[in-house]
């Protein structure tokens, strides 16, 4: 665990250190996928013990919470966390990262990742305490996979004779979903932990983001739909 996370450490120092933009995003990518390992660490640690316990590992949980959000931070850096932004805005974080990896490389990262943070979730229990925390890890990844998509160049390549066209197909439809589950997140929350009118709004904001999805694809249907879904909301 030490090891990993001083490695973490030295690929965002390096990161900090780089005379280029490749450099750069190349460390920071490094310590990204470093700290999803972390993650995984915590998981094991705590599910090592709890057969024998049963109890979870409080500490351990709260230390993989926060590498979770560092992790996510990190991913933000290169993407940005914004819900709704123009694509155009994301495509100028996006130009300089696409020459580090390719969409077959972007679709593994969301992989390893979604498998940690749904596993890592799983192990608190239902009326955790950080319930509503794992709320915001699970949404703040949703938009970083939003993020991670080229829509500029999406259509033109959406052929299946197109180099990572499975790929970008997962991601588009990952990411609609996650999406579409951070709202109903949010939405929940307003409804059982007190109606604070911000969760409303988030769930509102994600809707939207959504919505931007589907009117740039071309899905008019399912964009009406989200459309109507919002104005229920609202």
């Amino acid at each position: 665990i030490e090891e990993l996370q001083n490695a973490v450490s030295e690929s965002e120092a390096a990161a900090k250190a780089a005379q280029t933009d490749s450099e750069r995003i190349s460390a920071l990518l490094q310590a990204y996928e470093l700290s999803i390992d972390l993650v995984g660490y915590t998981i094991m640690i705590t599910d090592f013990a709890y057969p024998i316990t049963k109890v979870k590992n409080e500490s351990w949980l709260t230390e993989g919470r926060k590498v979770c959000l560092r992790a996510i931070i990190i991913m933000e850096e290169l993407v940005t966390g914004f819900v709704e932004t123009d694509f155009a805005s994301v495509e100028e974080k996006l130009l300089p990262l696409e020459e580090v990896i390719d969409d077959d490389e972007k679709w593994r990262l969301v992989r390893k990742t979604g498998f940690a943070i749904s596993t890592f979730c799983d192990s608190f229990m239902e009326n955790s305490k950080w319930k509503w925390i794992l709320v915001e890890i699970r949404a703040r990844f949703a938009v970083i996979v939003k993020n991670l998509i080229n829509y500029k160049t999406f259509t033109a390549l959406n052929v299946p004779n197109q180099p990572g066209y499975e790929s970008r197909f997962y991601l588009v439809e990952t990411a609609k979903k996650l999406m579409q589950e951070a709202a109903d997140n949010y939405r929940e929350k307003y409804e059982i932990a007190g109606q604070n009118i911000s969760d409303i709004n988030t769930a509102i904001h994600y809707l939207s983001a959504l919505r931007q999805i589907h009117i740039y694809l071309g899905e008019s249907v399912p964009a009406e739909d989200v459309k109507k879904r919002i104005e229920v909301w609202t």
